[in-house]
């Protein structure tokens, strides 16, 4: 009982707001230390680049936001996978000379949406993807997808696949670059799966 009480608190705009408060990195701030000292990393191959950033220190054991692009894309738009914490996103986007132009958002918890509004509030124009199932909960949300809806930014394909557990809407995204279809994929999946 108590347990539901407290996960129903958070999911309020009154907890949103205190921990967006407590947790979020300050604009001009460096980062609080990640949990083992976790440092950000550049994967994938030139048509699809990921970089993983470390997010929120210590706070639920660490979480990571990610930043999706293709190399060839002369405008360098870039894709913001789930930023709880927006400043260091930025900071990474700014880093690769990268623009974001899309923010997909797995869930509505604040460790993957907290972000979200100072995100669109930064970035005029920005583009919040959520499921369709999630309704409102997902702040700053402009677009909703339902499972297998299919979008795309530049040669960057993206395949929404409704996967209900962690959260009644909770999504995995899939991009690939349909320039390269022999290279892989990449999902993103919130906390539908756990290491």
């Amino acid at each position: 009982t108590v347990f539901r009480v407290l996960y129903g608190l958070f999911s309020t705009q009154l907890a949103t707001f205190l921990l967006s408060r407590m947790l979020h990195t300050k604009r001009n701030e460096p980062q609080d230390e990640q949990l083992g000292g976790t440092m950000p990393v550049v994967l994938g191959s030139h048509e699809l680049r990921i970089k993983v950033i470390p997010i929120l220190g210590g706070a639920f054991g660490g979480n990571y936001a990610y930043l999706a692009w293709d190399e060839a894309d002369a405008e360098r738009r870039a894709i913001a996978i789930d930023p709880a914490d927006p400043y260091p996103v930025l900071r990474a986007a700014k880093e690769e000379g990268l623009q974001i132009d899309l923010l997909l958002c797995t869930h509505w918890h604040f460790d993957h949406a907290g972000g979200n509004s100072i995100m669109a509030k930064e970035l005029p124009g920005l583009k919040v993807v959520a499921a369709a199932a999630e309704k409102a909960r997902v702040p700053a949300a402009t677009i909703r997808l339902g499972d297998l809806e299919e979008m795309r930014m530049g040669r960057i394909q993206i395949i929404a696949h409704e996967v209900p557990g962690h959260t009644l809407g909770s999504m995995v995204f899939e991009l690939r670059n349909v320039a390269a279809p022999e290279q892989p994929a990449a999902a993103f999946t919130g906390d539908t799966l756990f290491c």
